[in-house]
């Protein structure tokens, strides 16, 4: 614009004098007429010249907005002290409606402060379901501390005896959620040996466990997988799972 105004204050000093000067040329209000068809079209070159701000489209920021809400911290998931948070939040929502609500499995540290911290409550019941003694995964039944005695463990959880080819089959965390299980829905897995495995399984999931998990997985010694309900004694080495990226190319 401030070149635009240039050009124009020159064009105008210089047309303006050769009226004065010069005879049978147009009239200066004529010239300037015709001056002002001309800046016209200088400034409306100059628009076309002039670089356009670069703009985002509405639901370009807002999609932008809400990806920036949603990202969390690097790493990922919420704190030991925010997981605790809502725990008793749930449990004090439970027990204010008088309801009975499971969570999934948590890990063993989580599972041992929550023990700690929803135990101190005096208007909350949590009961702690692992599917055998000593499990260290475990899930809690919130509730009214009224209600703690209808609380049964086998309508929350349910424990496996698995008899299969472990070593030869793919990985059991890829085998289970392969089925459509989630890991969160799993509790403690004990290994005996390459061929018996104890597995815990959220009792909303046991029916998928049990009718697909054998397809995943290659029979044992007699030759095929068997997966029975078990509540006796559990042995093995407990694992840890964790969904593994396979090569398949490899395994041909």
């Amino acid at each position: 614009k401030r070149c635009t105004g240039m050009v124009w204050s020159v064009l105008t000093g210089v047309v303006l004098a050769c009226c004065t000067v010069l005879g049978g040329l147009p009239s200066a209000s004529t010239a300037a007429g015709t001056l002002l068809g001309g800046r016209s079209a200088l400034l409306s070159f100059a628009a076309k010249l002039a670089p356009t701000p670069s703009r985002t489209p509405a639901h370009a920021r807002g999609t932008s907005m809400l990806a920036a809400a949603n990202a969390g911290p690097k790493g990922g998931g919420a704190s030991l002290d925010a997981q605790l948070a809502n725990l008793e939040r749930r449990a004090t929502a439970a027990a204010a409606s008088w309801d009975t609500v499971a969570t999934a499995f948590l890990d063993a540290p989580l599972a041992d402060a929550a023990c700690a911290r929803l135990g101190a409550l005096a208007d909350c019941a949590a009961v702690r379901v692992g599917g055998f003694p000593g499990a260290r995964r475990a899930m809690f039944v919130l509730t009214h501390p009224e209600l703690v005695t209808s609380v049964v463990a086998s309508e929350h959880v349910t424990l496996f005896r698995v008899s299969a080819d472990f070593a030869s089959s793919d990985p059991l965390a890829n085998c289970i959620v392969n089925i459509g299980v989630g890991l969160e829905s799993v509790g403690d897995v004990l290994l005996e040996g390459d061929d018996t495995a104890y597995i815990v399984v959220a009792a909303s999931s046991a029916k998928t466990f049990k009718r697909l998990l054998p397809k995943g997985l290659k029979g044992g010694k007699g030759g095929a997988v068997t997966i029975d309900e078990h509540d006796g004694a559990v042995e093995g080495v407990l694992q840890e799972l964790e969904v593994q990226r396979l090569d398949k190319r490899a395994q041909r």
